[in-house]
């Protein structure tokens, strides 16, 4: 696990180049900035959080987002049904 990123920028570029780009997406804790290497066509937001929820639909108005915490959240999703999961801590 990555404890300290001292050049955040460059991660970012690398990032980038590096991440494969999918159809779907769940996003665990994105707080008010989701995800954005890519723009998938489906990009599912969990967040536990109602003010960030009522953010992203003003400023991410493509993004699907689910009140809820990842525990409560992703038993729910079925094997295969999106590409890639992002988790941030």
């Amino acid at each position: 696990m990555i404890k300290h990123i001292p050049y955040p920028r460059l991660l970012d570029f690398y990032m980038r180049f590096r991440i494969r780009t999918v159809a779907s997406v769940i996003d665990v804790g994105a707080g008010i900035r989701p995800m954005s290497w890519f723009v998938p066509t489906t990009h599912i937001v969990i967040e536990p959080h109602a003010e960030y929820i009522d953010r992203l639909h003003q400023t991410h108005p493509h993004i699907i987002a689910w009140h809820t915490t990842a525990q409560e959240a992703l038993p729910t999703v079925q094997d295969g049904a999106v590409d890639s999961v992002f988790i941030r801590q």
